[in-house]
């Protein structure tokens, strides 16, 4: 079940919520947030980013063990070379 980001004004308290929502770049967002007070009426933009993983995807998290496994023999040799380094 997804989850809603409660935002609260920072004039009065109030709920409020996000308009709309500005790709930055990956992993930062802007999202413009709309006071649902009618006599505050403040509207502001919070700055959300991508901080780390906390469980790898199932969908990507094997991917350098899936690379490594498809390198032949020579290749493994080399990559071990380098990571000695």
């Amino acid at each position: 079940m997804a989850r809603t980001l409660k935002r609260i004004c920072p004039e009065c308290n109030s709920k409020a919520t996000v308009g709309k929502t500005l790709r930055v770049q990956q992993g930062l967002d802007n999202l413009y947030c709309y006071c649902s007070n009618k006599d505050c009426s403040h509207i502001w933009v919070e700055i959300v980013e991508f901080s780390h993983t906390v469980k790898h995807s199932k969908l990507t998290g094997n991917r350098w063990e899936n690379f490594i496994k498809s390198l032949l023999p020579e290749q493994k040799k080399q990559l071990k070379l380098a990571l000695e380094d």
